[in-house]
């Protein structure tokens, strides 16, 4: 049986702070995708979103343009569900604040320099816009 429609509860504000408006974009997953949860940072390439390492280095193009709703590539977000087997994407924050406490690397908070990397790519944590 073909599954059309799947109905799951979303918590957006677990992970998404006032402060910026958010750009959200359903982004496909990369083939071979593993232990993406919600609140983990992604890297997004043409090839489609996977786990970030935490590379401070990362090269990404800074946020997306919310006008023709399209995504430059490569750059950062940050997953706001757990997709789960046989999904074909996750819902990304690709630009607006996050809340600092809910997104971790490695099962760590964020290093200075991972947030730098972030805040490069458009994501900003919660205080750094008084949200």
């Amino acid at each position: 049986m073909t599954q059309f429609s799947r109905k799951a509860e979303l918590r957006l504000s677990s992970i998404v702070a006032a402060g910026h408006p958010p750009i959200i974009h359903s982004i496909a997953l990369k083939a071979g995708w593993a232990d993406i949860e919600a609140g983990k940072p992604l890297h997004i390439t043409t090839d489609g979103a996977d786990l970030w390492d935490g590379e401070a280095s990362v090269p990404v193009t800074p946020g997306a343009d919310p006008a023709p709703a399209t995504v430059a590539l490569p750059m950062m977000g940050i997953a706001l569900n757990t997709p789960q087997a046989g999904d074909g994407s996750v819902l990304a924050l690709l630009h607006g604040c996050y809340r600092a406490d809910a997104v971790t690397v490695g099962g760590q908070g964020l290093t200075q320099a991972q947030a730098l990397t972030l805040m490069a790519a458009g994501l900003y944590p919660e205080d750094s816009w008084g949200g």
